[in-house]
């Protein structure tokens, strides 16, 4: 009879089964280890199946909702640069604006690429409304979202209901097709359209100047 110590279930699988039946023993035991954590994971309000940020724990959510603005700001370091915004809209023009940056430098040899977030979109729209007032040469100019959906072992198509492809690419689509409408009806019947030439011509006077502030590092006035 082999002798078996207390408490030894892999030497028991290794003398039973020998080395094969030990590794697949072993691998049965981490299956089930990570089966076990992940049922003792919180389920998502957004989704059951889903791994998202209602999933995390507890205790890191709190450690987070402790920080201070100076904890935050202390996570600074060389390549990691923390930024705070007044506003809302600051914040998006400042996420464009790395775009437009980054566009107008790329050429043939230097291309440049953007991997944007699947949220926030809202920069998206300010971003294309800049290329189109700057007229920026896009040839060499990218962009991809940091993610995609992902089912039956391959990403979703771009005509998914929820792909993150799909809604970046309407976002960045600008003008919108109601103003486009607006603005076709106007020409075909003589109308005064809701935002004159004059108002065009201020706001591309602020979309220069944010450019140019952004360019130069200074503020700029109008």
């Amino acid at each position: 009879m082999s002798k078996v110590e207390a408490g030894t279930e892999e030497k028991h699988s290794a003398e039973s089964l020998g080395n094969g039946g030990w590794r697949r023993g072993r691998e049965t035991r981490v299956r089930r280890e990570r089966a076990k954590a992940i049922m003792s994971r919180p389920l998502s309000v957004v989704a059951p199946d889903w791994w998202d940020y209602t999933t995390l724990d507890r205790e890191l959510i709190e450690e987070a909702a402790r920080l201070t603005a100076e904890d935050i700001l202390g996570l600074a370091r060389p390549g990691f640069e923390v930024v705070f915004y007044d506003t809302l809209a600051s914040f998006y023009l400042a996420e464009a604006l790395e775009y437009i940056e980054a566009w107008t430098e790329a050429t043939e040899d230097k291309p440049a690429g953007i991997c944007g977030p699947i949220g926030p979109t809202e920069q998206l729209p300010l971003a294309a409304q800049l290329v189109n007032a700057l007229e920026i040469d896009l040839r060499h100019a990218h962009f991809w979202g940091m993610d995609e959906w992902y089912a039956d072992g391959k990403e979703v198509p771009r005509d998914h209901p929820l792909s993150f492809e799909r809604a970046g690419g309407e976002r960045f689509a600008a003008p919108r097709p109601g103003t486009l409408d607006h603005l076709i009806t106007c020409l075909e019947e003589g109308k005064e359209p809701v935002a004159p030439i004059e108002e065009a011509r201020k706001s591309f006077a602020v979309a220069l100047a944010a450019y140019e502030s952004a360019r130069a590092g200074r503020a700029v006035r109008l």
